[in-house]
């Protein structure tokens, strides 16, 4: 019979990982994740608790595990947490790659009128936010070729002041300007 435990899984691992944390070690093996949070993380459950664990420690301590094909997880420095941010942005947009392909490639045909909409609807849809993707992926190589390693929090105050769009002005604004 297994040992009982007072936490799920990623709690457990939170725990246990945190002092290795305070005293330096920044990569974890898949045997040394088993051991420490109870559970196999290659497997689906163990991988969900993993995710759980990772979300956390992300928004509690500021910290990103990345997977280390083959061996685990490492801590990514903070200076390279922007790298693996832009990284799932390439991962979502060919998720939307995909998305689109499978509603544009489909046997119209044999669909009613009212899901012939629903698909032109979807595929309006599919391609504004495939556009927006390409765009920010545009956006990601502008700010990176011109960003130097010395960049203040100021500076990135700025780039993101930069990239708000202004709004419209309302139709009252526009009214009390007449």
């Amino acid at each position: 019979m297994s040992e009982v435990q007072k936490y799920p899984e990623w709690r457990q691992l939170m725990s246990q990982i945190q002092p290795l944390l305070e005293n330096g070690r920044r990569d974890f093996t898949y045997e040394e994740l088993k051991e420490l949070s109870g559970i196999d993380i290659k497997t689906f459950r163990g991988r969900g608790q993993f995710y759980q664990f990772r979300r956390r420690a992300l928004k509690e301590w500021q910290l990103w595990f990345e997977c280390v094909p083959g061996v685990g997880y490492s801590v990514v420095p903070p200076g390279k947490q922007p790298v693996c941010a832009i990284k799932r942005v390439g991962y979502a947009r060919k998720k939307v790659g995909m998305a689109r392909a499978i509603n544009e490639l489909v046997r119209i045909e044999e669909m009613t009128p009212a899901q012939r909409l629903l698909q032109a609807q979807t595929a309006v849809l599919l391609h504004d936010l495939s556009q927006t993707f390409y765009k920010a992926g545009r956006s990601f190589a502008a700010a990176a070729s011109s960003l130097h390693l010395d960049v203040s929090p100021d500076d990135l105050k700025r780039i993101g002041d930069q990239r708000k769009k202004p709004k419209p002005p309302d139709s009252e604004d526009q009214t009390k300007a007449s």
